[in-house]
């Protein structure tokens, strides 16, 4: 009978120690809310890189359950340190933008290859930018609701594309890559101990 992967426990938190799947979603998940915390170039962020690393390798119901309760624990930080709401008019457009990502990239990156993760990684910000800068016309009262309005909103959004591009790309680069470089050690390790 063929033994199948034992995916990773609803339990995140008592299979950080049992899992190295699960080990390193965790230590991803601290980078990113110091990055978050501590934000030095805008839209420069780990988050989107970590969404699709989790839609990758764990099930869309947990990559979602991990994954919002991530923002609301870092919302709920933020929000408590500089005085603001902790859930917004804008957070239905921020949230649902991670999430559509999510569900969007699963099943493209079930064959994990170097030129899905980029195009992913590509079309996800352009998608998650376009959304949310949708959502800011709509909700800010920063801009006019017309077409001029839209256009305006959208143009003085692009240098945040463009850092949330690169930042992605980078992060991306490194969450994915240190993941392939640890798992084929560990699946070299298992092999000399099954094979000695």
């Amino acid at each position: 009978m063929a033994h199948r992967k034992k995916p990773i426990s609803n339990k995140l938190f008592f299979s950080l120690f049992q899992s190295p799947k699960a080990t390193y979603i965790g230590i991803c998940l601290m980078v990113a809310f110091v990055a978050r915390v501590w934000t030095i170039i805008p839209n420069f962020s780990p988050l989107l890189a970590i969404a699709l690393f989790l839609s990758s390798h764990i099930s869309k119901s947990r990559a979602f359950i991990v994954f919002v309760s991530f923002l609301l624990v870092t919302d709920g930080f933020l929000g408590g340190i500089n005085h603001y709401p902790i859930l917004g008019d804008w957070s239905f457009f921020t949230y649902s933008g991670f999430l559509g990502m999510i569900l969007l990239n699963s099943n493209y990156l079930a064959t994990l290859k170097i030129e899905r993760i980029a195009t992913s990684l590509m079309v996800s910000n352009l998608g998650f930018w376009m959304w949310t800068n949708l959502g800011t016309w709509m909700l800010s009262g920063m801009y006019l609701h017309t077409w001029p309005g839209l256009a305006e909103c959208f143009i003085l959004a692009l240098p945040f594309l463009g850092y949330s591009l690169i930042g992605s790309m980078l992060w991306g680069m490194l969450i994915f890559g240190a993941w392939f470089i640890i798992d084929r050690k560990e699946q070299q390790f298992m092999a000399q101990i099954e094979n000695p």
